[in-house]
């Protein structure tokens, strides 16, 4: 990759530069498209343009064939790292030392305007959960359920955290 000036490393030369470039992840200049030098790019011989990558990961991964989706796993593994609170370092010895966890719970009475402005919260969040059992679509919306939950959670805060303004 040749350092061009301004900062720009030119990688290759991408017909779709133009699609890309709208994103503002890339400057297409002509044909050639020249990505900003601010992190290192990996690149890999023959998935450097679109048409590598078309060919080898695109293409069958839409036609069903799951060899394009287990290339790019391969490809990610070899450079990516998991690490769990149970990992280890090569001598055995943990690479975090987490203390144990303290939960505290702390019970709090609520003032008779937040105990009314949670209770309205409730009743509306409970009308949008009684629609979705009706339409019987409740693992289809169970993000949304979640959000209801953590507004109510939210308006013990504070109310602020979930009028909108």
């Amino acid at each position: 990759m040749a350092e061009q000036p301004g900062g720009f490393v030119q990688p290759s030369t991408i017909s779709e530069g133009g699609a890309l470039g709208k994103l503002g992840a890339v400057k297409p200049v002509g044909a050639q498209i020249f990505f900003k030098a601010r992190f290192r790019v990996c690149t890999i011989q023959g998935v450097q343009n679109m048409c590598g990558w078309n060919k080898l990961i695109q293409k069958p991964y839409e036609e069903g064939d799951e060899r394009g989706l287990k290339l790019v796993q391969s490809i990610l593994r070899s450079i990516m790292l998991r690490r769990t609170k149970s990992s280890t370092d090569a001598e055995g010895r943990p690479i975090l030392d987490l203390p144990p966890a303290q939960v505290d719970v702390l019970y709090c009475e609520l003032s008779e305007a937040e105990k009314d402005f949670y209770e309205a919260l409730y009743r509306k969040s409970k009308v949008k959960f009684d629609q979705f059992v009706e339409q019987g679509r409740v693992l289809h919306n169970y993000a949304s359920i979640l959000e209801l939950l953590l507004r109510l959670r939210q308006c013990c805060d504070h109310p602020f955290l979930v009028m909108r303004l």
